[in-house]
């Protein structure tokens, strides 16, 4: 009797033993992080587009842009500021999604990031100048690009549309490419470094008004040219799902259904 009392005490025992790592072989997916739909939207200082008030908060035309149609798409999100080269590199990444609002789509982009619909067309261009360079207010764009001496500084990572680029091929001018932000891109127009830069209109101005002295030396020209304004996009990385790009570009219409400027176009 008491033989038989140990044998089911030690078949006891033995079950437990074996039973313990397939309960605790489970334990680890239970402790798996939840998936999260949250976006992280990158951005790079640029005024009037992007900046800080006063109080330090973020600000500008764009940023109230992309705010307002991430909220009717309803998606959670996160802003992130970074320089234009470590943006383009975030959106090659293949975990986590990632996306940057203000974008032109081209085939080169395509190749590494998903584009959403537009949200709107970009502002009409215009130069800054030195002064003696060009005196005036506005001019086609043959008059500022004529001579192949001329050069251009250009932000590395920017594209500027495809009337202004194939402009300066056409013209064959020097392109000059830097990695300063606008601001100091205009800076060095005024140290003569460069004879112009590209910008949008608003931004031009803008920049010229917050410096009286830049203001004195230089021009805002604006481009008299019928040149098709692109369409801005955001821009995402490939690896971001279908069901939040769909989310994205439902608040990009709901967006564009308030704006009666901005019909959307026919595919």
């Amino acid at each position: 009797m008491l033989h038989r009392c140990c044998l089911v005490l030690l078949a006891s025992v033995a079950l437990t033993v074996v039973a313990a790592p397939a309960e605790n072989a489970t334990a680890p997916k239970a402790l798996q992080p939840v998936a999260t739909e949250q976006l992280t939207i990158y951005f790079n200082h640029r005024p009037p587009y992007y900046h800080r008030n006063a109080r330090g908060e973020w600000i500008g035309v764009r940023y109230n842009q992309l705010k307002a149609i991430l909220e009717l798409a309803g998606l959670q999100y996160r802003w992130q500021e970074l320089s234009v080269n470590r943006i383009l590199h975030q959106l090659t990444l293949s975990d986590g999604n990632h996306c940057s609002g203000g974008w032109f789509k081209t085939p080169e982009r395509e190749a590494f990031a998903q584009f959403s619909l537009p949200f709107g067309p970009n502002e009409p261009a215009t130069a800054i100048v030195r002064q003696e360079f060009f005196n005036g207010n506005s001019a086609m764009l043959s008059q500022l690009l004529i001579s192949p001496d001329t050069r251009v500084l250009t932000k590395q990572g920017q594209y500027y549309g495809d009337y202004l680029e194939e402009a300066m091929k056409l013209y064959n001018v020097q392109r000059i490419e830097v990695t300063d932000e606008q601001q100091a891109i205009v800076h060095q127009i005024a140290l003569k470094r460069g004879d112009l830069m590209f910008l949008n209109r608003a931004e031009a101005h803008y920049l010229l008004e917050q410096n009286p002295l830049l203001n004195e030396r230089l021009n805002a020209v604006d481009l008299q040219d019928k040149a098709p304004i692109p369409d801005l996009h955001f821009m995402c990385n490939k690896a971001m799902p279908k069901a939040l790009m769909d989310k994205l570009n439902d608040g990009i219409q709901r967006f564009r259904e308030g704006q009666p400027n901005l019909a959307m176009p026919v595919n």
